[in-house]
This record gives C-alpha cells, structure tokens and sequence, in this order.
C-alpha cells in the first residue's frame, strides 16, 4: 500500500493558478472580463503538454466548443479511476480553475503518486455558460445554465423579455417596490429586515408581519404583457438533467433527460469507461460536508433519495479526510434530482462525493500548529475571562446575522471591503415609478476573491492525493497448491482490496449494470470435486480479503490458469502448477 498521506502539493503551477485567479476574482460589473474561451485554450494545452497527460474530446456543446478530457495516467488503470468534473454551472468558475490546477499539479508529480490508478479530468463540462459569463458584450448576471432559448411565458416568442441593466451599472441585480402601482401584477411578499436594512426577508406571520414590498430581478415589461423580466435568457440547469429522479415538471431541467449534447456526451462516455469508480463534482451541490440521507428510497422502493445504509460508512471516512484538508465545517447542502452526483452513485455506480471547492470563511475552521494550539491553552489556563469580556463575547453573540443573507453581508463587510453587495439606489422605473436597485454582486457567493484560488487549489490537490491512495485496489496473492493425495488437489486463491474503500458501492449491486468479479480454472467441470469452475466473488470491503476454492483431479506436474474477470478493474491471468512447493 502506497502512503501518500504525508505528501503536500508542490504547487510549481504557479502561472496557470494566478491565470485562473485573474478569472476568479473578476466578480464585479464593473471590470474587464478576460477572454474564458481563451485562458482555457491555454490552460489545457499547458496541463496536456506533460508528459503523462492525454487530451481528448467527449463531444461538443450546444454552440460547438469542445467538452475535453484530461487524462492522467494509464488508459487501462489496475485499480479503478477517479473522474473530477467542473463547470456543470458555467458561474462556479473556481471549480474549473481548481481542476485544471489539480490536473497539472498531478501530472507533475505523477511517477511518486500515480499508484497505479487514472484520474480524468473534465475542467469545463459547460464551456458556453463559461464563455457567455465572461464575455463583455452583456451585463453581469446570476447565470449557469446551458444557453437554450425557452418561451417561458408562453407567448410564441423566444427570451423576449428578460432582466436588464436598468440604471447601467454594469450588472443585473434586484429591485424593490414599496407598494407597488395597482394592475403592475407585482404583489407585496417581502419586507425590510428590521436589523438589517440592506436585506429584504418574507414576513413571519406568527409574529404578525406583513409584507411590504415587492421583490423582483432588476428589469421592465419590455414585451408590454404586463409582467417584467419573465422571459430571460433561456437555459438549462445541467445538473438537473441527469435522468436520476428527473424533475421533470422543473423549467430549468431540460425538455427531457439527457436532452443537452453536454450531459449525454458526460453520461455516454462514462458508460464507456467502467474503470471509473469514483466521481468528484466540483459544483454548488456538496455531498461531503453534508452527507447525503441514508437508508431513504422513493415510493418504488427503488430508488435512493440519498445513499444506501451499506454504503455510509465509505462516505463518513471520506468526509473526514476531506474536512481535515478543507477545514470546511458547513456545507452548501445538496440537491440531488437530476444531478451528475446522483446519476453517477444510483445508475452508474460509482462513489460520487460533490464539494463547492469554496464556502463562507466563518464555516472554515482555521488549521493551528500544534504550538499555537500549546499557546491558547497556556493563556486560557493564566488568563481567565473577567466580567467584561464575557460582556463583549455575550454582546458579539447577540449581534451574530440571523440570517445566510445576514452572515454573507457581514462577510463582505468585514473581508471584502463592501464589494460583494450593492448598495441599494433610488431609481424612476418606466413602468413602475420610484423603485431601489440594490443587492448582492451577482456570483459573489459562489467564487472566492482572486487571492485564495491558489490555497483553494493546494487544499483540493492534497484530499484528491489522498482519495486516490483510498480507492480500492485488487491485489491477487500467489495460489496456495495442496495435494490431497494421489491425482486430488486442492487450490486456493486469496484476493485482497489494499484500498481504504470497498471494490464497489454496495448499490453498483444493485443496480446490476456490471457484471461482478468472476474468477473461473479452465479445466473440464467433470474433473472439479467441489467448487464451481466459475465462482462470481462479488465487491471486497476496504482492507478486506476473499478466499476462492477448488477441489480438482489433476495429473501432478500439469499447469492451470486461474482467468480473473472484471469490468472495473480488468482481466488478469495466473498460471500455476499441480505440484507441492518445497
């Protein structure tokens, strides 16, 4: 067993990190948006330049640009393969700068930390969105999706009518409206959050509130239909259209599952590669801080909401290795319908562990020396806390955001220097009257500030060498041959799984859609006193072992092949000899 756990990235990719920093960080309006179609030419012909990476098309999206693959490694691994993918929401750009870093970071070092295993790599499974979100003929918006034009009012006309740059700040934000005019079709459903009154909430009604004001994306009825900004730029939301519990009824899941060439290009390839057994999504959903619902199906009792009971303990162990590099204590939490995490753990098989690469700073605990550590506890032991500091820590508790919005405004606040939310401004709306523009910068919350992509990069590349030293890996000990006397022998054959995790999820079993391992002697069934001549083993547990047996007439001296089957970790052969070692 290879130990990588004290290995820590060596980050000599320091040209590709700050390219994808510059990208990153473009989170205002206001700033030049860099070519994304080009820094991502550049950064894959870097990355596959290496000597041990492979560059390939999957197929193309809706517009034509390529859907690549890294791959790192063998094309035919002994012991299972990792896929990362990124860019499924083309806005979570972090995601894609993170695996590109990561797959440079690997190819660099691969010789010490290969093991014997492949990584592909997918850096922008949404290279459209990508380009679309960075390209500066547009205004900035909260936008992921694939580009496909919908009628969604139902008027025979295509994005007619979406959200726009009313005061020309250069992004699309929210307005507003404190009593809205009469035959506007708006309704009140929010108010003002009396502690904080940059943040609109919806009224609690068992505490007697009542809305105040309408709340909508910034934009006009420039259809004259008399609704506003209802029928935007067209789009389907990638990770909702894997057929896993399609939401079919959804807007944004796609006229039918699998409908976009970018997810039926991922679904098809992988069914190509079984080598693949375990996924890593960088995308908002998160399966790794919070850990999907275990032992739930849907009404058919067939389908899991989450994961199987079996299969909880690979997540939990998992889990843990990931929060030590992350530090990450809260995740974003999960939506599984339709997405590329649920297809691939309930249909394909495979472990699929989803992460947002970045969260809010105050869900990331700071990693201590054990110094510091030594420290704090020495000055807590000669200090104890008087009167009134307890007063300022009780009063810093009360002042705590009651609220995600709340805790984010702080954030930009305190570490952003206000440049996550805009202000909100009195504008004459055309249609409406007065009204305020305002709110946050569309994409602040999910990319982080043009600094941490590099530390971001280092943390994921140091889990991703540690996930590939977890998956499973089938070992096969030399065959123990004991003669039983005259012409009867017996044969043993001792399978072990090196990896932390099991050879397969206990629902790739259930599922049915690869055969399990087989291990069949090429003898005649009639010479065969006991044992089947193939005998199915099925998945081996992390660090566990298997035992196969057969009781055969043979003629001493004669030789065998024991032909081991398995369309996850390859065919093997093994040769032995009826005799009795010395």
């Amino acid at each position: 067993m290879n130990d990588l756990r004290g290995i820590t990235p060596m980050m000599t990719t320091t040209s590709l990190v700050a390219a994808a920093a510059m990208i990153c960080g473009c989170t205002s309006g206001l700033s030049a948006r860099p070519d994304h179609a080009e820094w991502l030419r550049t950064g894959l012909r870097s990355v596959a330049a290496q000597r041990d990476i492979h560059r390939t098309s999957i197929g193309q999206s809706r517009e034509g640009r390529s859907i690549d693959v890294l791959r790192i490694g063998d094309a035919s691994p002994e012991h299972g393969a990792l896929l990362i993918i990124a860019g499924l929401d083309g806005q979570h750009r972090i995601g894609s700068e993170t695996a590109l870093a990561i797959a440079s970071h690997l190819g660099e070092r691969w010789e010490e930390i290969g093991a014997g295993h492949t990584v592909y790599v997918i850096p922008a499974a949404n290279p459209d969105n990508a380009a679309w979100q960075l390209a500066d003929d547009h205004p900035l918006m909260d936008f992921g999706g694939a580009l496909v034009p919908v009628d969604e009012d139902r008027d025979r006309r295509l994005d007619e009518d979406g959200p726009q740059d009313l005061n020309g700040d250069g992004r699309i934000t929210m307005m507003r409206i404190a009593n809205p005019p009469i035959g506007s079709g708006l309704e009140r459903t929010h108010l003002i959050d009396p502690d904080e009154p940059r943040l609109m909430r919806e009224p609690k009604s068992s505490e007697g509130e009542h809305a105040t004001h309408a709340y909508i994306v910034e934009g006009r009825d420039a259809d004259g239909d008399g609704r506003i900004a209802e029928d935007g730029p067209g789009a389907v939301n990638l990770n909702r259209n894997f057929p896993y519990r399609w939401p079919e009824h959804q807007d944004d899941a796609g006229r039918h599952q699998l409908s976009e060439p970018e997810t039926l290009a991922i679904a098809q390839w992988m069914l190509e590669h079984n080598e693949i057994v375990c996924v890593l999504v960088y995308g908002p959903d998160d399966t790794l801080m919070s850990i999907p619902v275990a032992g739930k199906t849907d009404d058919t009792r067939r389908v899991p909401l989450g994961i199987l009971d079996e299969d909880k303990a690979a997540w939990e162990v998992v889990a843990a290795r990931f929060k030590e590099h992350t530090g990450m204590t809260k995740g974003s939490g999960h939506d599984l319908p339709g997405s590329l995490l649920g297809w691939s753990y309930a249909h394909f098989g495979a472990f699929s562990f989803g992460t947002p690469v970045w969260i809010r700073p105050d869900l990331v605990e700071a990693k201590e020396t054990d110094d510091e550590q030594a420290d704090e506890a020495a000055e807590a032991d000669e200090s104890p806390a008087s009167e009134e500091e307890s007063s300022e820590e009780k009063e810093e508790e009360r002042k705590k955001p009651s609220s995600d919005d709340g805790w984010w405004l702080r954030y930009s606040d305190d570490d952003r220097d206000g440049a996550g939310f805009v202000d909100w401004m009195p504008f004459e709306h055309p249609d409406l009257g007065p009204v305020e523009i305002g709110g946050f910068e569309p994409g602040f919350r999910m990319n982080p500030p043009a600094e941490r992509a590099e530390a971001l990069a280092e943390e994921q590349s140091a889990f991703v060498v540690e996930l590939l030293d977890m998956l499973p890996r089938l070992e096969v000990d030399s065959p123990l041959v004991e003669s039983l006397g005259g012409d009867i022998w017996r044969i043993t054959l001792r399978l072990r799984n090196d990896g932390t995790l099991p050879m397969r999820p206990m629902m790739s079993a259930r599922t049915r859609r690869l055969a399990p391992l087989i291990a069949s002697l090429d003898v005649d069934a009639d010479r065969i006193i006991a044992g089947n001549r193939r005998q199915s083993v099925g998945a081996i547990d992390g660090g566990g072992s298997r035992e196969i047996t057969w009781t055969l007439i043979g003629a001493p001296g004669s030789r065998l092949t024991i032909e081991l089957q398995d369309a996850v970790m390859g065919d093997r052969s093994i040769a032995l000899d009826l005799e009795v070692e010395r």
